[in-house]
């Protein structure tokens, strides 16, 4: 995402406005919208990063960029980049570039899932705060709506939606027991 879209999500979490956000920290009319064209300057990112009490990596790139690689490195621990992406599932160059720091983009939800289920030190990165540094804060929200579509082309009546349904809801009941 570029630094106008992360400030927009930044504005729409905490009901704010761009319009505001500039009015508020004396930027002038209209200038944040042109942040992706002519980059601003860093005090500015300071600033807004100030403003939403944020790092700056949450301006620059959508999400703590330091942070995460950091929990990254501690999950990862004396296992080569070859051992995780096995014992993950994760893709080689993907491991490699967030071992060694190389990439800015966000990670998706199923990568930090999939480092989550891999973290064998869960008593120094809970898995709330793995999430919230890669950008989602409400690892919870992001789970899918959708029960089940399809099976193989097969159709499901409303009573085995209705059965899928409650089975889902006793699995998310015996996840949290074993909290």
């Amino acid at each position: 995402m570029s630094i106008v879209e992360n400030i927009k999500k930044l504005c729409k979490e905490r009901g704010t406005a761009i319009p505001k956000l500039g009015v508020e920290l004396g930027f002038g009319n209209g200038a944040i919208y042109n942040w992706d064209k002519s980059s601003p300057s860093i005090d500015k990112i300071q600033k807004v990063a100030e403003y939403f009490k944020v790092p700056v990596d949450a301006v620059l790139y959508g999400f703590e960029l330091t942070r995460f690689e950091e929990m990254f490195r501690i999950i990862m621990n004396k296992r080569t980049c070859e051992q995780f992406a096995a014992d993950t599932g994760i893709d080689l160059d993907t491991v490699e570039n967030y071992a060694m720091g190389i990439t800015t983009e966000q990670p998706s939800l199923e990568l930090v899932k999939k480092i989550a289920n891999s973290n064998p030190y869960k008593m120094i990165v809970d898995d709330d705060s793995l999430f919230s540094a890669a950008g989602y804060p409400d690892k919870n929200k992001y789970e899918p709506e959708t029960i089940a579509a399809h099976h193989d082309g097969d159709d499901w009546t409303e009573e085995e939606l209705e059965d899928i349904k409650q089975f889902k809801e006793f699995l998310k009941s015996k996840r949290k027991h074993q909290e």
